[in-house]
């Protein structure tokens, strides 16, 4: 077992013992096993980003495996050598610094995986850098953008209805999907009598307390406020 996966952990002695092999050793294994698990999860909290993602960085992990020669690899077989060449075909494939790093944090999160596992001691490629990625041309909207999107009504019934959820959702902190699901239940009022919002952010499942701000409380009056078996907004 020393010789094989350079430790000995109570899981391998297991399963060693009772011939099982219920713990991937290879890489590719191991990054099916992951994508699995993140697609219950997908459906647990509606939301598939992530495991869309993973089946590109997958890919790619497969695709460098291929170009030498091998169908899989041992976690004990990574060496820094093998981050720094899977980094550079990435950046082969004309991928922005962004893309590179979703793909290479994939190959660490796989790595993470088997030293959690005690099917290696350390990370192996944790000195290779990510790549720098340039800084967003803009990293937010100003307080003047925010006005000028308040001041100016859209003659279209959807586009107006667009231009009041981002408003809405801009004073009080929720996302898209937050502001899609929410419904006249999930409005309450305090004992002093404020209004609050009061949800279950939808991808990280955090109870969200948000006490309503009067933008906020003047577009939502234009809305559904009565019917819980429909949305807030249409």
């Amino acid at each position: 077992m020393l010789k094989e996966h350079s430790v000995i952990s109570a899981e391998l002695l297991k399963n060693t013992i009772t011939e099982q092999n219920s713990v991937p050793t290879m890489l590719l294994q191991t990054g099916e096993e992951e994508r699995e698990r993140l697609r219950i999860r997908s459906l647990e909290i509606n939301s598939t980003s992530t495991y869309r993602q993973s089946k590109v960085s997958q890919s790619n992990l497969h695709g460098f495996l291929l170009t030498k020669r091998l169908k899989d690899i041992e976690f004990t077989d990574i060496t820094e050598d093998f981050g720094k060449e899977y980094k550079l075909y990435l950046k082969s494939k004309d991928y922005s610094a962004g893309h590179v790093n979703h793909c290479f944090t994939w190959l660490n999160r796989l790595i993470y995986i088997a030293v959690d596992r005690e099917l290696l001691r350390f990370n192996p490629i944790v000195d290779v850098p990510y790549e720098k990625k340039a800084p967003p041309k803009l990293q937010h909207i100003s307080r003047n953008e925010v006005k000028l999107i308040m001041e100016r009504p859209m003659p279209n019934t959807f586009q107006e209805l667009i231009r009041r959820a981002f408003i809405f959702s801009a004073f009080t902190a929720l996302a898209y999907v937050d502001v899609k699901g929410l419904y006249p239940r999930h409005i309450g009022r305090t004992a002093e009598g404020k209004r609050y919002i009061r949800i279950n952010r939808k991808k990280s499942q955090v109870y969200a307390f948000i006490h309503r701000h009067p933008e906020a409380e003047q577009i939502m009056s234009y809305y559904n406020a009565e019917d819980d078996t429909k949305p807030v907004f249409p």
